[in-house]
């Protein structure tokens, strides 16, 4: 008995593997019957046999590939949606990363501030009468100043560039000051003001406080009102995920919105108050250590000393003293990412 493999028959089974399995048992089966009845099977059943078998044989490869393989459009599926994944896992990793670079700041310095002093030497008295002043100033007694409590605030906007360097600017607010111990005179009296305009010449004005001890001690506030924009890079010297320790610098562009300024006469006598020769642009810098520490929930709070020094003078160019006033401080900060 012959029995063919054929598309048709495939076609019309439910199950192609079943079918193919049956016709070969069949095949098998009635050999064996005409083997028994005359002892031999001839060649063409031999053949169709073998066909079937190796018929059967590539189906079932071909059905293991087709069950382990999906077909193009599942194939196309499954590349979309891990191209999808991947995007988003990029763009998630892209979003941490950003947020992670920028971060708010905001401090508070109290500190301690005082002042340097210097003759402005950028000019060759021609009056014979401010050359007298002038040479005879240095041998007068020196001035009653001292340290005074100083305090700034302020909020950076921070940047990390790398894992050792970040930028920062920000604004800023100070109060500048140190004492002044003056002697009230019991009247007014006129004391001349040594000024550059643009030759150096003496002004004439009326002042009640005296540089000379007396009995009696009038503390003075020399201060200023100062609103500056720091903009300047922490650099990380050790640490680790928690704890870090870093070192930072600004420079710190100013603009001094008010103040007082008690001068110093021509003989270094006097006290003279004249606000109006206080510079308004001035120009600040700040060096600064400070250890950080990590409390949870992207907040870090930063402490350390700091340093800031006033690079240009307190007053106007016409006055014949320099005065560049600094302050030692501990600045205490809070750190938030976002």
């Amino acid at each position: 008995m012959l029995y063919d493999i054929n598309a048709e028959s495939l076609i019309s089974d439910e199950n192609p593997l079943s079918f193919l399995r049956g016709n070969l048992n069949a095949v098998n089966e009635d050999d064996e019957f005409n083997l028994n009845l005359t002892g031999q099977v001839g060649e063409r059943e031999l053949r169709a046999r073998e066909e079937n078998e190796e018929k059967l044989a590539r189906l079932i490869a071909m059905n293991n590939v087709s069950e382990s393989r999906p077909d193009n459009d599942g194939a196309k599926e499954i590349n979309t949606s891990v191209e999808e994944e991947i995007s988003i896992e990029e763009e998630t990793t892209r979003k941490k990363k950003k947020k992670g670079s920028f971060a708010y700041q905001f401090y508070a310095t109290p500190s301690v501030g005082f002042r340097s002093l210097s003759k402005n030497t950028d000019y060759v008295p021609v009056n014979p009468a401010a050359s007298m002043l002038a040479n005879t100033a240095d041998e007068e007694p020196a001035l009653s100043h001292s340290a005074a409590v100083n305090i700034e605030t302020g909020a950076n906007v921070l940047y990390n560039l790398s894992g050792f360097m970040r930028i920062k600017a920000g604004i800023q607010v100070n109060y500048t000051n140190y004492h002044i111990n003056a002697y009230p005179l019991h009247h007014p009296s006129i004391a001349n003001l040594l000024v550059n305009d643009p030759q150096p010449v003496l002004q004439s004005r009326m002042t009640t406080l005296s540089t000379q001890p007396n009995g009696e001690v009038q503390n003075l506030n020399n201060n200023t009102y100062q609103f500056s924009v720091p903009v300047g890079a922490d650099f990380k010297l050790a640490g680790n995920s928690r704890m870090q320790w870093f070192a930072g610098a600004t420079i710190q562009p100013t603009f001094v919105t008010g103040g007082n300024a008690f001068l110093i006469s021509a003989d270094r006598k006097n006290y003279i108050s004249d606000p109006t020769m206080l510079r308004r642009f001035n120009m600040n810098g700040g060096i600064e250590t400070f250890v950080s520490y990590k409390v949870g929930s992207g907040v870090t709070l930063n402490a350390g000393p700091q340093f800031r020094y006033q690079l240009l003078s307190s007053y106007d160019e016409k006055y014949t003293y320099d005065e560049k006033l600094y302050n030692i401080g501990l600045k205490l900060g809070i750190t938030t990412s976002f």
